[in-house]
């Protein structure tokens, strides 16, 4: 199941630690990497206003 978090003023809320981080000069498809955790998120779109809808990228263990 793919989960699917959205910024606020292009910062994101960690999923998994709950850590705030910036997502300046990110693209469609960039991997970002919470700096606290290490969780992976895929930036899915960035919308006109330069909000961006993410997924979580799930390990590969």
């Amino acid at each position: 199941m793919d989960q699917k978090l959205k910024t606020v003023s292009k910062k994101l809320i960690c999923d998994e630690c709950k850590n705030e981080f910036g997502l300046e000069d990110k693209k469609e498809g960039d991997v970002v990497e919470c700096p606290m955790c290490g969780m992976e998120y895929e930036v899915m779109l960035i919308d006109s206003d330069g909000e961006m809808e993410l997924t979580v990228l799930e390990d590969e263990k």
